[in-house]
């Protein structure tokens, strides 16, 4: 007779544990919500990056902290995953800066129903309206008051983005509760909040900032980011986050370095500019630019060229904060990795494991987050199958 597995969640990181496992267990999911994989769904919205094609080291080093998951994503990679999509019927392509995604015409809905349907040919019980109150080494209680017992117990009940998916992390509380080890939740990949002045708001709020370079401690990212109401946001800022919110956890405050012409050198706007002070027209400033710029510059700075074409370069804007959390794409903070054992199982409870956005890591867009997701996941389903040979 096989042995049970109880797996309580039913986004990416559940599934596919639960694929893996389902060759050598009886494997059943516990989702809270009516249905299953709704935050997978949601983020499909954005443009749906299944993973990311970057090389392994390169891969690898994206993630914090890269020596607790690196062997999760050695072991599966995305290479892995691609091959495990085109296996149940999903193929893939890369699309710009190497992120992955389904065929054209292939939408997320059509994802999610491709592997349920194969975890249901595999034997796979879904249960939803299960949420957990409880657990021990090898019994969980829901909070409908049905108790059951399994030999092992996947937790993967996800990060604190997105409540409106069943995605709140309130399970934080149990588990601090039983002694496990938690960091607090904090947003990640997220826009950030800078002090705009109104008139300034007023005429350039949901506007562009095209061909832009962003400097932080030493990283320049070049892009495009989006003027909203609180700040700044796009994926010209998501890779920074990590950074940014160490540092004001720290120190209360950051600034970031903004090159409104990147592809010019000081020299060459100078002798653009001349003697003119109509940067907008002589450097090809949008109005937008030209805005901001006038706004984190003094009257005396814009007229002095030398020191005007220096804030074009490097115009330093100060952060406010961080976006909260229920407007982030992903969060860090969760089970601390001190709680856990390197096959992720609790240290305090053997037979339990934890995987996906539940545990405190960090990844930025672009495919990385849904890869630690399920390389984690498989993690976690290989070392139990382990367990058992």
């Amino acid at each position: 007779m096989k042995k049970s597995i109880a797996i309580i969640g039913g986004g990416p990181t559940a599934l596919i544990a639960a694929y893996f496992l389902s060759d050598k267990f009886e494997v059943t999911i516990y989702e809270k919500e009516k249905t299953i994989g709704r935050k997978f769904l949601v983020a499909g919205k954005g443009g749906f990056n299944l993973t990311n094609s970057i090389k392994r080291e390169a891969l690898i080093n994206t993630y914090f902290p890269k020596d607790k998951l690196r062997s999760p994503l050695e072991t599966f990679s995305n290479k892995h995953f691609r091959m495990w999509l085109a296996q149940l019927y999903i193929p893939t392509y890369e699309g710009s800066s190497g992120r992955v995604f389904p065929e054209e015409g292939i939408k997320p809905v059509s994802v999610l129903r491709r592997i349920e349907y194969n975890l249901l040919e595999k034997g796979v019980i879904i249960k939803t309206g299960y949420e957990l109150i409880d657990f021990k080494n090898n019994q969980v209680s829901f909070t409908n008051g049905e108790e059951i017992n399994a030999d092992y117990i996947v937790l993967a009940m996800g990060g604190a983005s997105w409540k409106k998916t069943g995605s709140d992390g309130n399970w934080i509380h149990l588990l601090t509760k039983k002694g496990i080890s938690t960091k607090p939740f904090q947003p990640s990949n997220c826009g950030i909040s800078v002090n705009w002045d109104t008139n300034f708001l007023s005429a350039h709020e949901g506007k562009p900032l095209k061909n832009i370079a962003i400097t932080y401690q030493n990283i320049q990212l070049k892009g495009e980011a989006t003027i909203t109401k609180y700040g700044l946001e796009g994926n010209i800022i998501y890779p920074l986050v990590s950074l940014i919110r160490n540092e004001l956890n720290k120190n209360g405050s950051a600034e970031i370095e903004l090159d409104l012409k990147p592809h010019n050198s000081v020299e060459e706007l100078k002798n653009r500019l001349g003697e003119s002070s109509n940067y907008k027209d002589k450097l090809q400033l949008s109005p937008q630019k030209n805005a901001i710029l006038k706004q984190f510059t003094t009257k005396a700075e814009y007229v002095d060229h030398s020191v005007g074409i220096q804030k074009v370069k490097a115009l330093q804007i100060r952060i406010e904060g961080l976006r909260p959390i229920d407007e982030a794409i992903s969060t860090v903070g969760g089970v601390d990795f001190e709680s856990l054992n390197d096959n992720y199982s609790l240290k305090a409870f053997p037979t339990i494991f934890c995987a996906g956005e539940m545990i405190d890591w960090d990844a930025p867009t672009g495919g990385f987050l849904l890869q630690g997701c399920f390389s984690t996941g498989f993690w976690v389903a290989k070392n139990i199958a382990h367990n058992e040979t």
